[in-house]
Formats: C-alpha cells, sequence, structure tokens
C-alpha cells in the first residue's frame, strides 16, 4: 500500500514489524500549490531507516527555495538537515542516525511537477536476528520478507539475489562508465535495425526486378 505524504501532513507514520513504507508525495498527477507539508516516519527504538528514492520531479530554482523536499535526521525539523533537494534528478540514499526522518516538502504558487517517491526501511545492524530477519551484504538487517521484491532495502542491492548483483556490479562501475554502457548499446540497436531495413530493401528491390513485365506479340511472348 501506498502512503501520499500530503494525506498525513502534521502526522506521524509509524512502520510495522520492522518492514517498509512506500511513500509518494501525493495520489494526484503533480502537487498542488502553497503547499507545506511535514511528515515524520518513526521506526521502532533501535532501528535506523533508508530512504531509497525511486522517481524525483520537483521545480527546479537557484537554491532549490521555490519547490523543495527537505528531509532531516530525527521527529522534527528541529533536527539536523541531511538533504534539501529540487529538480529531475534522482537524490542519492539518505540514511539516519536514529529511528526517526521527517520530509517537509513545501510549494509556491508556479510550475506544479510529478513530486516524488521513495521507500523508508527501517533496518538493524549485525549481528540480525535469527527470527525473520536477513543480513545485507553491508551488515544491515532487514525484514526477510522485504527480500526479491525488485527494491532496493538494503541499501547495496544484496537482498535482490542474482538481479541485484548485477545491478550492484553496474553501478560500481561509475555513473559515466553505465552512461557509456547504455549509449554503445542503444548504438548497436540503432545499427542492427539499420542492417535489418537495408536488407528488407535489397531483397525488395531484387523480387520486383524478376516480375519483368510480359507482352504477346503476334502470338509470341516477348519480355
Amino acid at each position: 500500500m501506498v502512503v501520499y505524504l500530503d494525506e498525513f501532513c502534521g502526522a506521524v507514520i509509524w512502520e510495522t514489524e520492522n518492514s517498509a513504507i512506500e511513500l509518494q508525495s501525493q495520489d494526484a498527477t503533480m502537487y498542488t500549490d502553497n503547499l507545506d507539508c511535514v511528515v515524520t516516519i518513526s521506526a521502532n527504538p533501535g532501528r535506523q531507516i533508508l530512504l531509497t528514492f525511486t522517481f524525483f520531479s520537483i521545480q527546479s530554482s537557484e537554491g532549490c527555495t521555490a519547490d523543495y523536499l527537505y528531509v532531516y535526521d530525527g521527529p522534527s525539523t528541529e533536527y539536523d538537515m541531511v538533504s534539501g533537494v529540487c529538480g529531475n534528478s534522482l537524490p542519492a540514499d539518505v540514511v539516519t542516525s536514529g529511528n526517526n526522518v521527517t520530509l517537509r516538502l513545501k510549494t509556491d504558487n508556479t510550475d506544479n511537477n510529478f513530486g516524488f517517491g521513495l521507500y523508508a526501511t527501517s533496518f538493524g545492524l549485525a549481528p540480525c536476528s535469527d527470527d525473520g530477519e536477513f543480513e545485507c551484504s553491508n551488515e544491515r538487517c532487514i525484514d526477510s520478507a522485504l527480500q526479491d521484491d525488485f527494491i532496493n532495502n538494503c541499501g547495496d542491492f544484496s537482498d535482490e539475489g542474482d538481479f541485484g548483483e548485477i545491478v550492484g556490479g553496474i553501478l560500481a562501475l561509475g555513473m559515466g562508465v553505465v552512461i557509456v554502457i547504455v549509449v554503445v548499446s542503444v548504438l548497436l540497436v540503432i545499427c542492427c535495425i539499420c542492417v535489418c531495413v537495408c536488407a528488407c530493401v535489397k531483397c525488395c528491390k531484387k523480387s520486383c526486378s524478376n516480375q519483368r513485365p510480359v507482352h504477346v506479340v503476334h502470338g509470341q511472348t516477348a519480355y
């Protein structure tokens, strides 16, 4: 189930059973004007929270002063701000020092965007409990039910099995290398398409040349 931030302004959302919450800024396509919404996510005592963003589109401005998302490491906006973001780039993961994180989404009256989506995962530190916990490669302990759900609940993809190893290995190469791989892959696909199109054109021309018109002249067939 998805929780929508703008429906819980001023509230505390409690995670249950050391699990994870999927949070989006709003249910509508775009967030509303003149919004100032503060929501706190709390996990069980002794746990920490990992925020992993899935999409992000907030009006870009100098210093993120028009529309912005601020993230605070604690149960209110009086704690240290660990992230203040706007624009369209996916923010880096946020890891809290304790079991609370506070988000503040503020908008003006211009240029509404699609907002954001994230997963807030509660985790402990190894050694993990044998009762229903999975130990990540980075020694974080998450609910074992969060394995193999195509969500990076560990923060290093180790909860996603073979798929996670592939993704983690690609990301470990660095963003520059990933971009080069993507560009080269796209070019190869385009080249393959061009080769197929050229082959089809040649076949069509050959087929057409073999179908020359037939004329009958004085009882004889002439080409």
